[in-house]
C-alpha cells in the first residue's frame, strides 16, 4: 500500500483516483482507508478481502508450465481466447523466475487470508466495485453481501465477464469507469 503513495510522491501527484484489479483492487481500498487525503475515489474489480477461499481451480505447481498457464487463463477468462498463446507465454515468462513466482503465491495466500471488512466503514471515498458475473476466483457474492459496510459504495456486474472484466469486456468496463469518474468532477 505504501508503494502506491510512493509512486504518487515520485510523480508529484497529491490526490488521485485509483483503479485496481484483484490484489491490486484490494491495495486500492487499503490505500483509501490508510491514506484518505491522497485517494479521491476507488474503482476496484475482482477484489478478494473476506477471507475468500480463492479458487483457482487447479493445483499450484512449484514450477509453472505452459499448460498450467493455459488452465489458469481458462479459469480467469470465460473466453480464454482474449489472450493469445504469445501473450500467455509472455505472462508465463514474467512469473517463471522462482522469486517472482513465490512472491505471487505469497500474495495469493495473503489475499485469501485477509479480512478487509473491519476497515470498510472507515473509507469515506466513493467506490465503484466492478465484477464479472462469471468470476469464479473471487465471486461477487461476498461484496454483494457486505456492500452496506461501504459508506459510498456501488457494485456493478458485467455479464459474460470473469475475474478481469477490464480485459473480458473492455467497452463495458470503460463505460462504467468513465461514468464513475465524470461523477467525481
Amino acid at each position: 500500500v505504501e508503494a502506491v503513495v510512493e509512486i504518487l510522491d515520485d510523480l508529484n501527484i497529491h490526490r488521485a483516483h485509483v483503479v485496481g484489479n484483484s490484489l491490486g483492487g484490494l491495495v486500492t481500498l487499503l490505500a483509501a482507508e490508510r491514506y484518505p487525503a491522497r485517494v479521491v475515489s476507488v474503482v476496484a474489480s475482482g477484489v478478494p478481502g473476506f477471507k475468500d477461499k480463492i479458487d483457482l481451480g487447479i493445483p499450484l505447481r512449484l514450477h509453472p508450465s505452459y499448460e498450467f498457464a493455459c488452465t489458469l487463463t481458462s479459469r480467469i477468462f470465460p473466453d480464454a481466447t482474449v489472450l493469445s498463446p504469445a501473450m500467455i507465454a509472455r505472462c508465463l515468462a514474467d512469473i517463471s523466475p522462482p522469486d517472482t513466482y513465490m512472491n505471487m503465491l505469497r500474495s495469493l495466500r495473503t489475499a485469501r487470508d485477509y479480512d478487509i471488512a473491519p476497515g470498510l466503514p472507515a473509507i469515506n471515498q466513493d467506490i465503484l466495485l466492478v465484477f464479472g458475473e462469471q468470476d469464479v476466483i473471487t465471486p461477487v457474492t461476498n461484496w454483494a453481501n457486505n456492500l452496506a459496510l461501504l459508506r459510498h459504495g456501488r457494485l456493478e456486474c458485467i455479464p459474460m465477464a470473469g475475474h478481469s472484466p477490464q480485459i473480458d469486456r473492455p467497452a463495458e468496463f470503460g463505460a462504467l469507469l468513465l461514468d464513475f469518474l465524470r461523477r467525481q468532477v
